[in-house]
């Protein structure tokens, strides 16, 4: 599932995170090494109920992803929750 959405967004990486209360964690992901993946299974956060496009992580104060940019080389980021 996880590679479909990589395929059908053109992208590079991506992930799959579950909702568990209000937050959501990584359980599956797509072509990220292993340190990027283990980092992105630790961590939990908060998604609008709408699709948030980040053109360029590095440059936007609120995308606090630790390592995205020097850990993980990402750049874009878009996100969708149900």
């Amino acid at each position: 599932m996880v590679q479909t959405a990589a395929r059908l967004c053109r992208a590079e990486i991506a992930g799959i995170a579950i909702r568990s209360g209000d937050l959501y964690r990584y359980v599956a992901t797509f072509s990220l090494d292993r340190e990027w993946d283990q980092m992105l299974r630790t961590m939990t956060f908060a998604l609008e109920r709408q699709p948030v496009y980040v053109a360029d992580v590095a440059a936007d104060p609120e995308f606090a992803v630790p390592g995205a940019v020097t850990l993980g080389g990402m750049r874009t980021s878009v996100a969708a929750a149900g």
